[in-house]
């Protein structure tokens, strides 16, 4: 199953979550992994539908709530991702994705100083091409040119190659 989904195989990791989700319906893992499948193809609905699944089974799983962040962004409901994340960081503090996805929601609402405050705690974290970038964009919106190219400058210190994954 992990393979496909590394692969990029998404129709593989459909099937193979969803065999997942129907031989043990009590855990929230599969469903996690199907609505971020579900997002790489653009069924937003079934997304949801596998988050809020996932959540209903053990919300105290943050990565579940990411996962139902993660479709709230891709919706456009940026407050209400934005919950999402906060209550998959009450769970888990120290997870760098989680604090970019609340990052990329507040940069939604136009929360910009709670924006770089959240993707900055992530980059001390987990420091990435990514977030360096998600950083400069945000410092731009702020009219901080200044900034924006010092974090430019450090994201081309990593692999970008990682920055596309």
């Amino acid at each position: 199953m992990l393979l496909s989904s590394e692969l990029g195989r998404v129709a593989d990791s459909l099937n193979d979550f969803s065999k997942a989700a129907f031989l043990d319906p009590s855990s929230p893992v599969p469903h996690q992994h199907l609505s971020l499948c579900h997002l790489q193809l653009g069924n937003i609905d079934a997304a949801c539908d596998h988050a809020e699944r996932a959540i209903a089974l053990d919300d105290s799983d943050g990565y579940s709530h990411y996962c139902l962040g993660q479709c709230r962004v891709s919706a456009e409901r940026f407050h209400s991702a934005a919950k999402e994340f906060e209550s998959a960081l009450k769970l888990e503090p120290q997870s760098a994705r989680f604090w970019m996805g609340l990052s990329t929601a507040c940069k939604g609402t136009g929360e910009l100083e709670k924006a770089e405050l959240c993707c900055q705690n992530a980059i001390s974290l987990q420091p990435s091409a990514t977030s360096y970038i998600q950083l400069a964009k945000i410092q731009l919106d702020r009219e901080n040119p200044p900034r924006a190219i010092e974090s430019l400058e450090t994201a081309r210190t990593f692999d970008l190659g990682s920055a596309r994954k």
